[in-house]
């Protein structure tokens, strides 16, 4: 077999090869940019309760919904006298976000990005389980400042909690847990790859 060598003497593809070569040589401002992307998009998944460029989250449980309003009833000074909650507390419960009750975990999202590298990341202990769903281990719930534990009609020093089932709510831009960016990911990113290189 003859082996062969071409050299490309076109002056418009050298140039444009070399300025190739030159744009590769320096991609912190593209990795930034799409870390700022990976961002946004997840800022924009918590604005609309779903998942980027996907479909709008789960609703929240009614003991979710439950738990919150008594938790701010409590705050808010207790109930009212006939035991119904106060307007400005339904009307908060109304209005209440999904992943959203503290805002630690919106928070905790945090971009980083340098020469070769763009990510996002989220340092809450419970943020897997909101992305990806699952089922919280079953655990003893015992009284934080009192001796006992109302529950219902029943007065007890502890009782048995048998987890919680917690569906996905995808608010990263990954496709369930394959690794695979979102559409609206996906084609940012290509459309910061090709403005980077000036293709």
């Amino acid at each position: 077999m003859t082996a062969f060598h071409v050299e490309i003497t076109e002056d418009q593809v050298t140039r444009r090869l070399a300025e190739l070569l030159k744009a590769g040589e320096n991609l912190t401002p593209a990795m930034r940019a799409i870390s700022g992307l990976l961002n946004d998009l997840t800022e924009e998944a918590f604005a609309r309760q779903a998942q980027p460029g996907g479909p709008k989250w789960a609703p929240l449980a009614r003991s979710t919904i439950e738990g919150r309003i008594g938790r701010w009833a409590k705050a808010a000074g207790g109930t009212r006298k006939d035991g119904r909650i106060s307007k400005a507390v339904a009307n908060r419960a109304a209005g209440a976000k999904l992943l959203q009750d503290t805002g630690r975990l919106a928070a905790s999202v945090h971009g980083s990005s340098g020469a070769d590298f763009a990510q996002i990341g989220v340092s809450a202990v419970y943020a897997a389980i909101h992305q990806f769903g699952g089922k919280t281990s079953p655990s003893t719930i015992r009284p934080k400042r009192a001796k006992a534990l109302a529950i219902g009609d029943a007065v007890v020093k502890s009782a048995k909690h048998p987890g919680s089932t917690i569906p996905a709510r995808p608010y990263l831009p990954l496709a369930g847990d394959s690794g695979q960016l979102t559409a609206p990911a996906r084609e940012g990113i290509l459309e910061i790859l090709s403005r980077h290189f000036g293709a």
